[in-house]
């Protein structure tokens, strides 16, 4: 008798360390957009934990939102619960396949194991009642893409827009606008600048070095323009060497003196006196002209005939 009471408590026993799981879900109808919530619990020894998987990797017919998994104890038992908010978004039967639950002992010392949910299918119903019959159809309204004073406000804006338009062709394709600057030679602009430098009346006041301020100035920006180069950033002596194929030996000579003079009247305070601006705007004026009677001779370079040759 004793015997068979100590087999019946180990055998009790064996039987509360066994663990569990079963699923639950709630009740009803489950229709398309419905919130289907699957609980799951796992009933086991007090040692035992339990490690479970995301269920998104096993559930594939139905939509998991969310998943929660809390564990307690009672007495020497350890309780996992898992609880899965889904939704379906398509009609018929979607199963709820059985998922592996790995149980293990937190001693270390206890055999794992692996424990299988329970299989379940549900049926997913449509939102239509399929007795139904359709609604009948009103015909539609007529539909005023516009009121009046849209329409109004849309034919002053077009009206605008093609006025625009039409502005901005005859702008493009018309004659130039009479009153923009009509285009003048290098030579006349540079006797032009020459005469409004003599109007200023620089030598008389003596002021040396506005005058050949501005007079070098328009000497560089005249060579520039008919000889093509870039004479407004260089110095005097970087300046010299790209003019002398310009010129013929004497004409450059006299080029020469004319810059290395008028950096000592702007840099180093020399004094020019009126007959040397005098002399100074004669060799310019000459140049000037000269340039433009070798403009109209054919076949003379400017470094060996012409002009220019001095």
């Amino acid at each position: 008798m004793k015997r068979i009471l100590y087999l019946a408590v180990i055998a009790g026993m064996l039987i509360a360390q066994e663990a569990s799981v079963r699923m639950t879900l709630n009740e009803g109808k489950y229709f398309i957009g419905d919130r289907i919530r699957i609980t799951y619990e796992v009933n086991g020894s007090g040692t035992q934990i339990f490690l479970i998987p995301d269920l998104r990797e096993w559930i594939d017919r139905i939509e998991i939102l969310d998943q929660e998994t809390s564990t307690r104890n009672k007495k020497d038992r350890r309780i996992t619960r898992i609880v899965v908010e889904a939704v379906a978004f398509d009609t018929g039967f979607v199963l709820l396949p059985a998922v592996p639950v790995i149980c293990a002992d937190s001693t270390g010392f206890g055999v794992r194991d692996t424990l299988f949910t329970p299989e379940k299918y549900i049926y997913i119903h449509s939102m239509l009642d399929s007795t139904a019959s359709a609604l009948p159809l009103n015909p539609p309204l007529p539909l005023h893409l516009m009121t009046w004073w849209e329409i109004l406000i849309s034919a002053v804006l077009l009206f605008l827009s093609l006025f625009l338009l039409w502005r901005g062709l005859r702008h493009r394709n018309g004659k130039p606008d009479e009153e923009g600057t009509p285009w003048e030679s290098p030579q006349d602009t540079a006797r032009r600048d020459i005469e409004r430098l003599v109007s200023k009346n620089y030598p008389e006041k003596g002021e040396w070095k506005a005058f050949y301020l501005e007079l070098t100035d328009i000497v560089r920006d005249f060579l520039e323009k008919i000889h093509y180069i870039h004479l407004h950033e260089l110095s005097t002596t970087e300046l010299l060497p790209v003019l002398k194929p310009f010129f013929g030996d004497e004409r450059y000579r006299q080029i020469r003196d004319f810059f290395q003079s008028a950096d000592l009247v702007k840099f180093a305070k020399g004094i020019a006196g009126i007959e040397q601006c005098d002399k100074d705007l004669a060799l310019i004026r000459k140049i000037i002209g000269e340039s433009e009677a070798d403009q109209h001779t054919p076949g003379l370079r400017p470094d060996t005939e012409g002009p220019f040759a001095g």
